[in-house]
């Protein structure tokens, strides 16, 4: 838009959040410095772009308060700065007018507000794995295998080792988390029951399962099977220890720990007074 009288522009010292109005009715020129935002943010900011403010009892020499206050809104900007001239009444002299600017300072905190959202959303979704109950599959390997074609026996226990050390890891109580709590887990007991070989070609499932944390101690049971006919393959029992990393003795297990594991504890210890 082009003026009939030259419109007079901001001095550098001068606040450049503000419209310079000339003289006359209809035409305009504006010059905006606006922070980028993107157009999401844009949305935000409300679909009310400009607005009049109550001009009753205006005068030329009237406060900036007395002016008719321009509520910038990003939307539309252009089709709705060319209807000022279909205001009622006279524009003022060419007097500097302020822009309200308050939702682009919200817009600029909408960053390290989405921010701290994920860094909470992170922390929530740390640990979905159930600390109590994982599975894993993985295939026979060729070299896990003895004379007869069949899985060695002595691969089970590698097996049930590997499983347990994966959902450590898996719900967030790995060896990072063991280390900072000055200990970790160490096999004190196993007990396998084999049922069928394994051979290779074939892909099993492994299923761990705690069944009690309580002192010192904690147990594992691991179940195996074979995922073509769900075949029970064979069965890990492990009793593991919680030793102090400083000189490798038993001491009682993390609070947190104890806790995760009671119903289990409690149904565990059960069964056995049962017997």
């Amino acid at each position: 838009m082009r003026s009939a009288s030259k419109p007079k522009r901001a001095r550098p010292s001068e606040d450049r959040r503000r419209v310079i109005l000339p003289d006359g009715r209809l035409d305009i020129d504006i010059e905006l410095d606006l922070i980028a935002v993107g157009i999401l943010d844009v949305k935000a900011v409300g679909d009310r772009v400009i607005r009049r403010a109550d001009q009753t009892g205006a005068r030329a020499d009237q406060p900036i308060s007395g002016l008719a206050q321009l509520g910038i809104g990003f939307p539309d900007l252009e089709s709705e700065v060319s209807n000022l001239g279909a205001w009622d009444g006279d524009l003022l002299p060419a007097q500097q007018v302020t822009i309200e600017v308050p939702r682009a300072i919200e817009i600029a905190n909408v960053e390290n507000e989405v921010a701290e959202l994920l860094h909470v959303h992170d922390v929530q979704n740390s640990r979905v794995v159930d600390p109590l109950v994982f599975t894993v599959r993985w295939p026979v390997r060729g070299y896990e295998l003895d004379s007869l074609g069949h899985v060695n026996n002595s691969v089970y226990l590698s097996w049930a080792e590997e499983v347990a050390t994966e959902h450590a890891e898996a719900a967030g109580y790995g060896r990072d988390w063991s280390a900072s709590r000055g200990g970790g887990w160490i096999i004190r007991k196993t007990e396998i029951t084999y049922h069928r070989p394994a051979v290779y070609g074939d892909e099993v499932e492994l299923t761990v399962r705690v069944e009690l944390v309580r002192g010192a101690r904690g147990v594992r049971r691991t179940t195996i099977h074979r995922i073509a006919d769900r075949e029970l393959l064979a069965e890990v029992l492990t009793e593991w220890v919680w030793v102090r990393l400083s000189d490798g003795r038993p001491m009682a297990a993390p609070r947190e720990l104890v806790e995760l594991a009671a119903a289990v504890t409690a149904s565990t210890l059960a069964k056995r007074r049962a017997r």
